[in-house]
């Protein structure tokens, strides 16, 4: 019935015990009879992973994915309470008309460059062949970092400015890299490389 869906839910980056990371795992947990924090209504809690699993099988794209933490506030045990909201595009509904961004791209920075999350994607419009990305991979980065898309595997060995082709393969790019650097006290968000433009055939 909708294009688009705006969702916030809690999720878990640890098992019960905080001793098991499970946040890449596509894994949920159930609740038992007095919930979350005392909240019989929540009966499930998911993982990172598990969450975007779920997204993906119920027909959603994701176009933007924010995860937030409250330090004064605990999940369970001394797990600090974690939540994602995340702008979806239902795949219910035809292609896109032009090519846009969809997972995994920070806000536009001095109206030229985005970074990027370790995976991001482009849903691309009809008739695109290849898509070619202009990236830097800044000094901050640590190389090499390997970049892998459709059709293509590109190793960034230096803090340079590349330019680097795929071929399509469908309406929707994925892209993954072997590593990003995490959030921290400075900056949050989780940061792979650099994308100053991305061109489309």
């Amino acid at each position: 019935m909708s294009r688009y869906c705006l969702l916030s839910t809690a999720v878990t980056r640890f098992a019960p015990g905080d001793r098991t990371d499970v946040n890449a795992l596509p894994a949920a947990f159930l609740a038992g009879r007095d919930g979350l924090r005392g909240d019989e209504t929540n009966y499930w809690i998911f993982t990172e992973g598990g969450l975007r699993t779920l997204l993906d099988r119920t027909g959603w794209d994701v176009c933007d994915w924010l995860l937030v933490h409250d330090d004064d506030s605990i999940l369970w045990s001394t797990q600090r309470d974690e939540r994602v909201m995340c702008l979806l595009r239902s795949r219910a509904f035809e292609p896109v008309a032009r090519t846009q961004l969809a997972s995994g791209w920070h806000v536009l920075e001095a109206g030229s460059w985005r970074w990027t999350e370790r995976r991001f994607s482009i849903a691309l419009g009809a008739g695109v062949r290849s898509v070619r990305l202009a990236v830097t991979v800044p000094e901050s980065v640590t190389v090499p970092v390997t970049l892998t898309g459709p059709g293509a595997v590109h190793v960034l060995d230096r803090h340079a400015d590349y330019e680097l082709s795929f071929e399509t393969g469908g309406a929707l790019m994925e892209f993954e890299l072997d590593h990003a650097m995490e959030g921290d006290a400075v900056d949050g968000r989780e940061r792979g490389i650099i994308v100053r433009d991305v061109r489309v055939e």
